[in-house]
């Protein structure tokens, strides 16, 4: 079941949490759903041939089955191509190595990643009922 990332952005933005054992029981599915999307990604990364033969002089070489390796290529395309539009350096705009389906797991793992982190800087700054 997929988690609605909205839904826990609300939460979040309320910081509705008294105990620390709330936000225990928030998080524990947000780490679960991480752990299959990495999983997934590693699983189909793994074996695309596509993506062996792009990132066939890295080292190591499976480096790109890692979705926050995964996230960093995709965010440094971006970069330079942001570059290149604005005149700040040569060459053609490159094109994304994983397909729409790898991307989409990229960005809702960033986006659970990014929500586990808005609360572990409100637990740092919380103190609870239960310490």
């Amino acid at each position: 079941m997929e988690l609605n990332i909205e839904k826990l952005r609300k939460k979040v933005e309320r910081f509705d949490f008294r105990t620390l054992k709330e936000v225990e029981e928030f998080c524990k599915p947000i780490y679960d759903e991480m752990k299959k999307i990495r999983l997934d990604f590693e699983k189909d990364t793994i074996s695309d041939k596509t993506l062996i033969e792009y990132f066939k002089n890295d080292d190591p070489k499976d480096r790109f089955t890692n979705i926050s390796v995964a996230g960093s290529i995709l965010g440094g395309i971006e970069l330079r191509n942001l570059w290149r539009k604005n005149g700040n350096l040569d060459g053609e705009e490159e094109k994304f190595p994983y397909n729409s389906k790898q991307i989409e797991m990229i960005d809702r793992y960033h986006d659970l990643e990014d929500i586990l982190n808005e609360v572990e800087w409100y637990v740092e700054s919380t103190v609870f009922e239960d310490e």
